[in-house]
């Protein structure tokens, strides 16, 4: 059952850095309280776990929450894709053909320790068998920012306490034209390459304006 990606622990760092706006920032992420005057950047540990490790892959649904449970190391999570999104105005809009989905998300984090959360760092899309990286879509991101102003969700940059439930949106930009497309979701990145798998079909796509 389970896989791993690539991470962008760089471009995590350098977006921490050049962000006021993010929160939370250090490198101990085995401690439960949350810093509020640091900046948060996902921390890499020297013995990060080899990418040639196969991992478990929990598959997914859209709309069905997600139980992610490794007893061993006491790490545990419920995770959903509430609803995705298509941004009609920018499909097709140039020789790319692609389209801008939000997805929506909820998580709880059921574990005894702090996790690391980012939308940077740990989602990646499997689209037609091509693992890319989430997160390096300007324009994704940009419209996603716009969309979700004021409304309670954002792209996730965080740490979870243990026992909080954060809602957030993942924009991907990704091809029109495929025939399956997963949204990857490795909770513990570097030190696991477990992932869950969320298979999005195409009637679980709502259309908007924008």
């Amino acid at each position: 059952m389970f896989h791993f990606r690539k991470g962008a622990a760089i471009t995590i760092a350098a977006l921490c850095m050049l962000s006021p706006l993010a929160a939370g920032c250090n490198n101990d992420s085995s401690s439960n309280a949350l810093p509020e005057t640091t900046e948060y950047v996902v921390p890499v540990p020297e013995d990060r776990i080899s990418e040639s490790v196969k991992g478990e892959v929990v598959d997914a649904q859209v709309g069905k929450p997600a139980e992610y449970n490794n007893t061993e190391k006491q790490e545990k999570l419920q995770v959903e894709v509430e609803a995705v999104k298509a941004l009609d105005k920018f499909t097709n809009k140039d020789e790319k053909k692609t389209e801008i989905l939000f997805v929506e998300m909820n998580l709880t984090n059921n574990s005894g320790k702090v996790l690391d959360l980012s939308y940077l760092t740990h989602f990646s899309t499997d689209v037609d068998g091509e693992i890319t990286d989430v997160g390096h879509s300007a324009l994704a991101n940009s419209q996603a920012t716009k969309y979700y102003a004021n409304t309670g969700r954002k792209l996730v940059h965080q740490q979870v306490a243990a026992g909080e439930k954060v809602s957030f949106v993942v924009a991907l930009e990704v091809p029109s034209e495929r025939k399956e497309l997963k949204l990857i979701y490795m909770p513990y990145k570097y030190y696991s390459n477990d992932t869950i798998d969320f298979l999005i079909k195409p009637e679980d796509i709502q259309h908007i304006a924008g």
